[in-house]
């Protein structure tokens, strides 16, 4: 961003090439500097089970130990304090009141509080001009998110294939052992929680869908990327004709 602030690029059109992509985090904060207008995040909740005392223990260490992490990189912007108090304050309590779900908030209080309606503001400094992203499926997770957001609040236009539609708020996971001994078999990862879409529908086996659909194939693989991008020229040229009129 201080390149592009340096070299004047924040009021030309950004392409972001996400096909690639297997996931990943702070997709807010990306989308908080590709865009001039403020959007909707996405939601989650916690499924409340046996897990969650447990789990609540684990995030409580991590913030204290520093704050909550993705793969070591940091999501918060507050260190986790909102989370922790969100847990503790309302999560714990729905557990406790035999509630299957609890309450949807906006996505893991990275940036926002518990009652926000879930619409962020773009970064002081933030490109201005058109966006064009490009998607595949062999991405899912946060990036399902990221084009989420894209799409549902209309912030740019959309090309290539939908994600993989996988994205959950929280995992857990689980080693199996064998019986009567330490020795570990198996590990398993648990979904335990929903993603809520901007427009408000479920994310989990239900991916945005891509504006101007180019499925990757045998015949095109070659050349997929180079086709990416004429679509994406000819849209931005057809965009800048049709300002002209």
């Amino acid at each position: 961003m201080a390149y592009a602030e340096q070299e004047r690029l924040l009021e030309h059109a950004l392409i972001v090439d996400a096909t690639g992509s297997r996931g990943g985090s702070l997709g807010v904060f990306a989308i908080q500097r590709m865009t001039s207008r403020p959007f909707k995040t996405t939601l989650g909740n916690i499924r409340l089970s046996d897990v969650v005392v447990p789990f609540i223990d684990r995030k409580r260490s991590e913030i204290v130990a520093g704050g909550p992490s993705d793969a070591g990189v940091f999501e918060s912007d507050d260190g986790g304090v909102r989370l922790l108090a969100w847990l503790e304050g309302s999560v714990i309590p729905a557990l406790k009141a035999g509630r299957s779900f609890s309450e949807a908030v906006p996505f893991k209080l990275a940036h926002l509080p518990a009652d926000s309606d879930g619409v962020v503001k773009p970064a002081p400094v933030h490109f201005s001009g058109p966006l064009v992203c490009f998607f595949g499926p062999g991405g899912g997770s946060h990036l399902d998110q990221f084009a989420a957001t894209i799409v549902d609040n209309e912030l740019g236009h959309t090309i290539g294939m939908p994600t993989g539609g996988f994205s959950n708020t929280w995992e857990w996971s689980e080693v199996l052992r064998m019986p009567g001994t330490d020795r570990p078999l198996v590990e398993f990862m648990w979904s335990i929680g929903h993603t809520i879409r901007p427009n408000g529908e479920i994310l989990e086996g239900n991916p945005a869908q891509i504006a101007e659909r180019l499925p990757q194939t045998a015949a095109n693989y070659s050349q997929y990327h180079a086709l990416l991008l004429g679509r994406a020229y000819a849209y931005l040229d057809g965009r800048e004709e049709r300002g002209r009129r």
